[in-house]
């Protein structure tokens, strides 16, 4: 009777470590079954500078939530006590209600308790989340300057290299050229006749269509519609199509006759 009991309970142990051995080598797929529309907004806190950014553009929710969950990761390590990370980041319904928030330390790990999760391929949007950061910070800064005694057109009009932005867009092909959209910010029509990269932008721009995904570098844009910049370089990062670029945009570029 004892040997059946302790025959019982070494079973009974070898059945649970079969279960969270499967259960813990499983691929794990945040945001799962959340649909891009809806999050009404993502709440994003930096680690490294304690600023805070709400992103609420329907283009950049969409990316972030499909490159999120189209990355399948692996539980790693314990992550209970351990401090410092990139981004806080809350995914938030119409309501205000939390839908699922975690830590995104890079472009493979993401934190949420009780583990590290990791990815082998780096796919994560650590990058475009940091650059969406650097963006509504230098949004923040002319919004202040606006508010201040000298005017921002003095200071838009003189920029240079020294005032660079990193940013996500998208391309448009317009009648006489194209746009960037510049997720948060609108479209914007770039000059770059003056780079010493010309012919290099040249022949990245060249093989772009409607709606691929760029990573850009530009100077201060101009308050208009389109907006307006200098371009110091640009980089394609996947394909896209004009579907990526929200209607009113496009319907607002078709009301001012720079598409068809």
């Amino acid at each position: 009777m004892k040997n059946k009991k302790i025959l019982i309970i070494v079973i009974a142990l070898i059945v649970i470590l079969i279960a969270f051995g499967i259960w813990y080598f499983l691929p794990t797929t945040f945001l799962k079954n959340v649909e891009a529309s809806d999050v009404k907004e993502i709440e994003v806190f930096c680690g490294s500078t304690g600023e805070k950014f709400v992103i609420e553009n329907e283009d950049e929710i969409k990316y972030i939530v499909e490159n999120i969950q189209s990355t399948k990761m692996k539980k790693d390590k314990i992550s209970v006590g351990y401090k410092g990370f990139s981004f806080l980041m809350e995914f938030k319904d119409t309501n205000g209600n939390i839908i699922e928030s975690f830590y995104l330390n890079n472009e493979s790990t993401i934190d949420k308790d009780p583990f590290f999760y990791k990815t082998e391929d780096g796919s994560l949007c650590s990058d475009y989340i940091s650059n969406l950061h650097n963006m509504y910070v230098m949004l923040d800064g002319m919004d202040e300057e606006s508010d201040s005694t000298q005017d921002l057109s003095d200071k838009t009009s003189d920029y240079g290299t020294d005032n660079v932005c990193d940013a996500i867009a998208r391309y448009i092909k317009t009648k006489d050229g194209f746009l960037l959209h510049i997720m948060g910010m609108g479209p914007i029509e770039v000059n770059y006749n003056n780079a010493e990269n010309k012919a290099e932008m040249e022949s990245v721009i060249k093989d772009l269509t409607d709606g691929d995904l760029v990573e850009i570098q530009c100077g201060w844009v101009d308050e208009s519609y389109p907006g307006k910049t200098d371009l110091y370089s640009i980089i394609k990062l996947k394909d896209g199509t004009i579907n990526d670029i929200s209607t009113d945009v496009i319907e607002n570029l078709k009301d001012l006759g720079w598409i068809e």
